[in-house]
């Protein structure tokens, strides 16, 4: 099936190591990279001084020894060249506070873990990084929110329905929460709603639709057994992929029916495998990684991917390879009911 992509799986998130500042010392050095197997930030944080320059208990002091905190209009050449010596010091800061840090470790500890648009933790065994590529995150991990399996089913409903969080609200003829089994062994996930998702209130309908229902019936499942989501829950006015804010503002929502459903398995459509995973491989490269998970609320689901129902109706020949993908869910879904 051609070479294997980097395999996946997922991991809990460690806070980042914090620095500390010792009185005594007078100076603080700049701080290392602390390792961090489940964050895209770097691991390494430095909190601005919230106090005054030359206070004794300030967090991180940008100072160098005989060295005052604060600049004197003073002519002496020796005053001169320290507080020149500060400016560069504080020119390698990077944007927000932090400190420049080792390029290659930063490279490491993103290949190894990261938390991507959903909320949910990624990781990649691979050095390369190329599944959780850098700059695909929108938002940091600590400001995921977090699901509630608590929440009702019709409270989610009629949030999802009012929601006006992005410019898709504004002109969608409806949203489509989802439809399904609400205690389903197998989710599925697709991008964004289609035309006639938008008429009928559930996703993947019409040819699509009907197609998904032959694939499901030839591994012994039906759509009833199956609770059916998208990434996004408003149709675009053109046929795209979501855009990034779009993904984010419905993140919580998908992890929400996430958390409330607890599949065994998810299978991820076309599109929506991008999105979740949060990289820019191919469904074809993706769908040849046979160990993907994704972590929610400190849960690991196993992931299927494979081609879209409207890509299948269009290209006769990947249908032997989506059966193939079909058949190892099935495998997934019985080796999760042991």
């Amino acid at each position: 099936m051609g070479a294997r992509a980097d395999r996946v799986r997922g991991r809990r998130k460690r806070p980042a190591a914090h620095t500390r500042h010792s009185p005594a010392a007078g100076a603080a050095s700049a701080a290392e990279p602390a390792q961090a197997d489940s964050d895209p930030r770097p691991a390494a944080q430095v909190q601005a001084p919230t106090q005054a320059p030359d206070s004794p208990s300030a967090v991180v002091k940008e100072t160098v020894p005989g060295a005052t905190t604060a600049v004197q209009n003073d002519a002496s050449p020796a005053r001169q060249a320290m507080a020149k010596l500060r400016e560069q010091m504080q020119r390698q800061r990077r944007p927000g506070g932090r400190v420049a840090a080792d390029t290659r470790r930063e490279k490491e500890d993103h290949a190894r873990g990261a938390t991507n648009e959903m909320g949910a933790a990624v990781v990649s065994n691979s050095t390369s990084g190329a599944l959780v590529p850098e700059g695909q995150y929108s938002r940091p991990a600590a400001s995921q929110p977090q699901a509630d399996a608590r929440i009702e089913w019709p409270v989610l409903a009629e949030t999802i329905r009012q929601c006006t969080r992005c410019g898709l609200s504004e002109h969608a003829r409806q949203p489509v929460p989802g439809s399904g089994s609400a205690t389903a062994r197998l989710m599925i996930i697709d991008q964004a709603p289609g035309a006639q998702d938008e008429i009928s209130g559930e996703p993947l309908s019409g040819q699509a639709g009907q197609l998904l229902d032959n694939m499901l019936a030839a591994i012994g499942l039906s759509r009833e057994a199956t609770f059916i989501t998208d990434v996004v829950k408003c149709r675009p006015m053109v046929s795209r992929p979501a855009e990034p804010h779009e993904i984010a503002a419905c993140a919580d929502y998908l992890q929400q029916q996430i958390a409330m459903v607890q599949p065994s398995c998810i299978l991820l459509f076309g599109n929506a495998a991008q999105s979740v995973l949060g990289t820019t491989q191919s469904v074809g490269e993706l769908r040849e990684v046979h160990d993907l998970q994704i972590t929610v609320q400190d849960r690991t689901i196993p992931v299927v991917v494979t081609f879209h129902p409207n890509h299948l109706m269009a290209n006769q020949a990947a249908k032997p390879l989506a059966w193939l993908d079909l058949k190892r869910m099935r495998q997934l879904l019985r080796q999760a009911a042991v």
